[in-house]
């Protein structure tokens, strides 16, 4: 029972970690929101809530850097031949397009609304600092790679679940046994 329950909550985690590359020495970046996000229904909007600050070595923050907000799809394999991508709109997009934000005196950025897309599976929101974004941009990167954030969205993910084959109703099967013995809300590691 205890092995059913572990494969239940591992499949039908919605949680993936952000990742953060910090290439400069110039700059940080370092995310200030929430890491991963999840996308319940087709087209779901989350209002304004990719935040990233920037902050010199001494850790002090740097006001007016570009960041960029974009959506960096990764959610199909593309040698897989059952793999056909959808046109990129359909995996979510900030309302409008890329997002070219201006960190505050903070050293924070935040980018506007995402709507997410219609197909299910885990995708990323990037945030990052490039030398072609401004002449400060590029004065502080000094021809070095800018630092990036790594957002993770999780678009219905327990509905990309297989429903069909014996994986599937092995899956309905644990989900029943554990719905009626109430278990589901009592899962710990």
């Amino acid at each position: 029972m205890r092995l059913i329950t572990a494969l239940f909550a591992i499949l039908f985690s919605c949680s993936a970690l952000a990742t953060v590359n910090n290439p400069n020495p110039n700059v940080t970046i370092s995310i200030i929101s929430a890491q991963s996000f999840d996308v319940n229904r087709p087209g779901q909007t989350i209002p304004g809530q990719f935040a990233v600050r920037l902050v010199d070595p001494q850790g002090n923050p740097i006001q007016g850097l570009t960041v960029d907000f974009f959506t960096n799809v990764t959610g199909c394999v593309p040698l897989d031949p059952r793999c056909t991508p959808p046109p990129s709109a359909m995996w979510g997009h900030f309302v409008d397009g890329t997002q070219s934000v201006l960190t505050d005196t903070d050293g924070v950025a935040r980018a506007g609304n995402y709507v997410g897309g219609t197909v299910a599976g885990q995708y990323n929101v990037v945030g990052g600092v490039y030398s072609l974004g401004s002449a400060k941009n590029a004065e502080i990167l000094n021809g070095s790679a800018g630092p990036r954030a790594f957002f993770a969205i999780n678009q219905f993910v327990v509905a990309s679940l297989p429903a069909s084959g014996l994986l599937g109703l092995l899956l309905l099967a644990a989900a029943i046994v554990l719905l009626s013995f109430g278990r589901i809300a009592r899962i710990t590691f």
